[in-house]
């Protein structure tokens, strides 16, 4: 170990220590301007309240009455430049402190000491908090936050009131932050769809719904996640935007989700269920073919699009530069997409044809239907998902 030089040293003694019970001599070989008396001592060369509690770590007591029952006053106390963990020599009655490890600790305290005020500051209306202590608060909230767990209370209460605490102190996040927090909320909106596509129950409370499998928990989603689903297309109100007498037929019955994208193109949205087979295997033409559920809610859209294009006040159309509507269908999923059968079974057996074949042929079908409508398109539940995690996952 290389021998320290140092730019000044000094030595102490009981005397320069009045009234030390702890210590019958101390060494100070620290440089002047990296030693601070005042972290040590008070006016009164009283060993101050955080070198006491420092003492107390390094030879493992819990008070000051047994520290001084350890050294009886006959102890020499070093105080070592540098930041090495403590020494002692009970043969020698003598320990080494280190002045860096030291002030590590005084400082630490300090922090622990300021917060705690800033905190009851905090809860009492009448004082005003030291705003640099609440920042040295959240940095160490910040630095310790993979070791901590929110319960969903918790992160809607830190959602909720972290965007105040931003916007009452005109503070703007950095564009690369602003999309990080963006890119979290996305990955959790995916993994959300699909615990719906996967009956998974914790969605019924995440969504507040009866039962995962229907129509309503799929609009509810979108209600909540519409706008980075349906990529930043304006939700328009039936209620307002459509005229009632032109509408009638509907019996106040409207489209789940109603929007306006930028340019203006109104886009009337379905959406089914996504456990429910959309295509079924016709055992005399040996071909795939629309099931009755898939034809109803295609029937259904269609009805609406002869009408709503029509429907729109006027003065409304005019404000929002309200153009021409298409139909979205979303319904299925990839597992879900064809209904099994016996036929179909033996059909596959006979023909060579693999699952992967089969699910190949069930998308080629559906990529036919979608060519065979002109201003309506059928989508699963996985496609807008997995186009939304593409999407995040291609922006850097």
């Amino acid at each position: 170990m290389e021998e320290k030089v140092f730019i000044s040293t000094r030595k102490s003694t009981k005397e320069n220590w009045d009234d030390n019970e702890v210590f019958n001599q101390i060494t100070i070989n620290v440089p002047e301007n990296n030693f601070f008396r005042s972290h040590y001592l008070n006016s009164e060369n009283q060993m101050v309240s955080e070198f006491k509690g420092y003492m107390k770590l390094v030879f493992d007591v819990t008070n000051i009455q047994e520290l001084i029952e350890k050294t009886k006053g006959d102890w020499t106390l070093v105080i070592e430049d540098g930041t090495d963990d403590p020494i002692i020599s009970t043969e020698m009655k003598k320990t080494v402190i280190y002045n860096g490890d030291y002030e590590m600790y005084y400082n630490d305290i300090k922090k622990i000491k300021g917060s705690s005020k800033t905190i009851k500051d905090l809860f009492d209306d009448t004082k005003k908090p030291s705003t640099a202590n609440i920042t040295r608060i959240i940095e160490k909230i910040a630095d310790r936050s993979e070791q901590l767990t929110f319960i969903e209370k918790e992160k809607n209460s830190l959602k909720a009131n972290i965007p105040v605490i931003l916007t009452n102190n005109n503070i703007r996040l950095d564009k690369e932050d602003v999309f990080e927090i963006n890119k979290i909320e996305v990955e959790e909106i995916i993994n959300i769809g699909r615990m719906i596509l996967n009956n998974d129950k914790k969605v019924k409370k995440i969504l507040g719904v009866n039962d995962v499998l229907k129509e309503s928990t799929w609009q509810k989603y979108f209600e909540k996640y519409g706008t980075y689903l349906l990529f930043g297309s304006v939700k328009l109100d039936p209620q307002v935007c459509l005229d009632k007498e032109k509408t009638k037929e509907f019996n106040d019955k409207y489209p789940d989700i109603l929007t306006r994208n930028r340019y203006g193109f109104i886009d009337i949205i379905e959406l089914k269920r996504s456990d429910v087979e959309l295509f079924k295997f016709d055992n005399s033409h040996k071909r795939f073919v629309p099931t009755s559920y898939l034809s109803s809610a295609l029937s259904q859209l269609n009805g609406y699009l002869q009408t709503i294009p029509y429907a729109f006040n006027v003065d409304e159309a005019k404000k929002q530069s309200l153009e021409c509507a298409s139909g979205m269908l979303i319904a299925g999923s990839e597992e879900k997409i064809l209904k099994n059968s016996k036929e179909l079974e033996k059909w596959c057996q006979e023909n060579n044809i693999s699952d992967d074949d089969l699910k190949f042929l069930v998308r080629q079908e559906l990529r036919k239907l979608n060519y065979s409508y002109s201003h309506i398109q059928v989508v699963l539940y996985d496609e807008v998902i997995n186009t939304l995690e593409l999407f995040i996952n291609n922006i850097k």
